[in-house]
């Protein structure tokens, strides 16, 4: 019975013994892959490095638009209508004057002919009623002539009695009939005068009111002969023709949309500002344009305060004139002043080099030229080729572009000369 005793304890002690073997060897080998766990090394003629810089920085966000026309204008059916023919189709270039389509309208033919007949007759009312008036001031007239006359016989009659009488050779009494004949000549001349006068008036009053009936019936023949000369549709500006909203033989009522003409050699941009921006975006913002290679300057003179889908709407004005080779609804990629910013870090932009993101990037210290550490970079706004830096950096640090993601469990790499 003893040497069974002393057998098992013999046997749980080996147990021990391996167990603690076991544990021993498990830490030796942690113990040594810690020991000898090499730094990577990167060669240093390998290195694609990007320097960090700091300076004042004016932020010109990138965005999007299209060229517009800085003029629009709508053309409407100046009255009911149907179309006979169509003269140009969306997409031509227009003058003024160029017809863009007829229309037709048998009614205002028809009115047109009675307001010109009613003209007619009328013109011939005052024409008539001038004549008459003629006459009847030429027949006072006479009547004044006559009393002229009777007057200027009426004077030597009483001229004659005068000295006659002083004489004595006629009564006194007969001297007075001439005279007191002669006093109503002139008066009855004076009379007919007045008389004269207010017929005068009365005649242009009249004919004042014919003539004013004539002139309102010559607007209303004008204005029909207006509305008529209009179912001949031009453009009304130069430009180009944009849109075409009617069919040959449709039957248009007034006011209905014809087509839309823009201007082609005046244009502004209309421009889709991110959502982000639209609080630092001000009015008279600085916008260049880059179209085809060719910068052109311009100001924003409009901006919306209603947000679609994600962004906000500008119109901007243009410093240039005229444009050869751009139309409106072209496409244009644009940078527009959000704000200066003051000392602020920034590297050029490289593939890479996320705006707006956290990113984690091996850094070469401009203290430390050796070694390659990991850090966290948090970007800002991407302006004109250069890509902003809020952390993780300091000046003259500089960030690896390389493709380091064997080695992203580590947080540094050595760098070998």
């Amino acid at each position: 019975m003893k040497i069974e005793i002393e057998d098992h304890n013999k046997i749980q002690n080996r147990k021990k013994a391996v167990l603690v073997i076991l544990i021993s060897i498990v830490i030796a080998f942690s113990i040594l892959g810690i020991v000898y766990n090499p730094v990577p090394t990167l060669d240093a003629s390998e290195l694609k490095l990007v320097e960090v810089r700091q300076d004042d920085i004016d932020i010109m966000a990138p965005v999007f638009g299209e060229f517009s026309s800085k003029y629009e204008r709508l053309v409407n059916a100046p009255s009911d209508g149907v179309v006979i023919e169509i003269y140009l189709r969306a997409g031509s270039d227009v003058e003024v004057d160029s017809v863009i389509a007829k229309l037709s309208n048998p009614d205002l033919e028809q009115d047109l002919a009675d307001e010109h007949n009613r003209l007619l007759q009328l013109e011939s009312e005052h024409q008539t009623l001038s004549l008459q008036k003629q006459s009847e001031q030429l027949a006072t007239q006479a009547q004044l002539a006559d009393i002229e006359n009777q007057i200027k016989s009426a004077e030597l009659e009483l001229n004659a009695n005068q000295e006659l009488a002083k004489h004595g050779i006629v009564a006194k009494i007969e001297f007075e009939k001439a005279k007191l004949k002669h006093q109503q000549l002139v008066k009855q001349q004076e009379f007919n005068q007045y008389r004269f006068e207010k017929q005068k008036q009365m005649h242009e009053k009249e004919l004042q009111q014919k003539q004013s009936q004539v002139q309102l019936q010559s607007q209303k023949v004008q204005l029909i002969q207006s509305k008529i000369d209009g179912l001949t549709v031009k453009a009304g500006i130069n430009g180009t023709l944009q849109q075409l909203n009617i069919e040959l033989g449709q039957r248009l009522s007034k006011s209905a949309s014809i087509a839309k003409v823009g201007s082609k050699d005046e244009l502004i941009v209309d421009l889709k500002i991110p959502q982000r921006l639209s609080n630092k975006i001000q009015y008279g913002a600085f916008v260049e344009v880059n179209h085809k290679g060719k910068l052109i300057l311009g100001k924003i003179s409009q901006l919306s305060s209603v947000i679609e889908n994600g962004f906000i709407s500008a119109e901007v004005s243009l410093q240039q004139d005229t444009f050869q080779g751009i139309r409106p609804s072209q496409q244009v990629n644009a940078y527009v002043f959000v704000e200066k910013v003051k000392n602020s870090l920034y590297v050029v932009q490289k593939p890479g080099l996320v705006p707006l993101t956290t990113q984690d990037f091996f850094v070469q210290q401009n203290t430390q030229i050796d070694l390659l550490e990991k850090r966290s970079l948090q970007f800002g706004e991407l302006s004109q080729g250069v890509v902003m830096i809020k952390s993780g950096v300091r000046k003259g640090d500089k960030i690896s572009l390389n493709d380091l993601s064997q080695w992203q469990e580590f947080n540094k790499i050595n760098i070998e000369k």
